[in-house]
């Protein structure tokens, strides 16, 4: 899992990866439009949650997936 960023080096996308595959195939999970917004990927402690955060001045979104399931998509946690 990694963060994208776009031409201006802001993290705008969220991907998945797998070792030994083009990296053009990789699967955008999530994709903050808002330029407003700063895009972060954490793990948990056991590393098998990775979460996103999506934040903003006045506001923030946290989503979370499997990190093991490699069909997992990011669902809400907070708002």
């Amino acid at each position: 899992y990694y963060v994208e960023l776009d031409t201006e080096q802001r993290p705008i996308k969220v991907k998945r990866h797998f070792l030994g595959s083009d990296k053009k195939s990789d699967e955008t999970l999530y994709h903050e439009r808002n330029q407003e917004y700063f895009l972060g990927i954490h793990s948990s402690s056991s590393e098998d949650i990775i979460f996103a955060v999506s934040a903003g001045k006045t506001s923030s979104e946290i989503f979370y997936l499997d990190a093991f399931d490699t069909q997992d998509q990011l669902k809400l946690f907070q708002k």
